[in-house]
């Protein structure tokens, strides 16, 4: 106990021996390490029990059967409560036949029917007609006229921004060169 510079009785008394000299040093920034470290890791579970923390659960535990005696029962959270299929289905029912279906009679629609319907036919008679010439043209070998009418096709085709392919054209025109 000498080497501590400490008596018997200090010793005893659960006082930590003082230290001195090179080693001295390097033990205490030890022990300032740890304690920082402790106090690290304390902040941290105080902090992490406090963010898990709950209030406000229900103080009283209900049994299956028993009555609610409370003025109101409020759930924490919503939810959705169905009604049943025999009784939604009646509903739509009774829905459907006292609401009256809602139309608009538009006293001018079968004549402005009849006037698109003869645009896009005489559009479409004129692609044909193109569409016949240039096959014409091709059969006499004059590949000019021909690629001439074909770009007239193509641009009143594209006019006529029907949604018909390739085959569907074909058919067309041949049911055209057949009348």
């Amino acid at each position: 106990m000498a080497w501590f510079k400490r008596d018997a009785k200090s010793a005893r008394r659960g006082r930590p021996p003082r230290l001195e000299g090179v080693g001295a040093e390097e033990l205490k920034a030890q022990r300032r390490a740890w304690a920082a470290k402790i106090g690290i890791f304390s902040v941290l579970v105080v902090m992490t029990v406090g963010a898990f923390v709950r209030g406000g659960g229900i103080k009283e535990t209900v049994q299956i059967g028993d009555v609610w005696r409370q003025d109101n029962l409020t759930a924490p959270f919503d939810f959705a409560i169905e009604k049943p299929p025999e009784l939604r289905d009646a509903e739509r029912r009774s829905v459907r036949i006292s609401t009256p279906p809602v139309f608009h009679q538009d006293p001018d629609a079968l004549q402005s029917a009849r006037v698109r319907r003869d645009s896009l036919s005489a559009r479409l008679e004129r692609a044909l007609e193109a569409r016949a010439e240039q096959q014409a043209n091709l059969l006499r070998g004059r590949q000019q006229d021909a690629q001439a009418d074909t770009a007239r096709f193509e641009q009143i085709r594209q006019l006529l921004a029907l949604p018909m392919g390739q085959d569907q054209w074909r058919l067309l025109s041949a049911s055209y060169n057949e009348r």
